[in-house]
């Protein structure tokens, strides 16, 4: 009888246990995100051809848990420069334009790059275990 049961629980236990240790990689550590409502640009994993004149850019992530405080902003950089954030982490500005995370919402008003050469801002909006990266490319704008 203890043999049968054995025959019979053993190959269960290794099918449960093989199967339980698959690793697949998390889906759920990447931002998602859409254009809100009305706002129509390609957001293309991220990368934003933002026109010389600037622009503002709404956007909604999809799957942010604002139960857990919302979205955030990890990093900002201008230029290769990391700028210092306000103490909560949800305002980035300057005279390159301003950026702001509030629960589910990213809005980035860029401004009009006067400076003479190409602009590349680097925005690191972030969850709990989750992350993304907009990089924003901006050319100068022509006399």
């Amino acid at each position: 009888m203890k043999t049968t049961f054995l025959r019979l629980i053993v190959p269960v236990l290794l099918l449960v246990c093989f199967t339980g240790c698959d690793e697949k990689p998390d889906a759920g550590s990447v931002l998602k995100w859409e254009p809100c409502a009305g706002v129509q640009f390609d957001i293309g994993n991220g990368y934003i051809d933002v026109p010389a004149e600037g622009a503002s850019y709404a956007l909604v992530c999809t799957n942010a848990h604002v139960d857990w405080g919302g979205i955030w902003l990890n990093s900002v950089q201008v230029d290769g420069q990391y700028l210092t954030l306000d103490e909560e982490k949800h305002i980035a500005e300057g005279e390159w334009g301003r950026i702001v995370c509030e629960d589910k919402y990213l809005n980035m008003d860029i401004a009009p790059n006067t400076t003479g050469k190409e602009r590349v801002i680097e925005v690191d909006p972030t969850q709990i275990g989750c992350f993304y990266t907009f990089k924003l490319t901006q050319q100068p704008a022509t006399k």
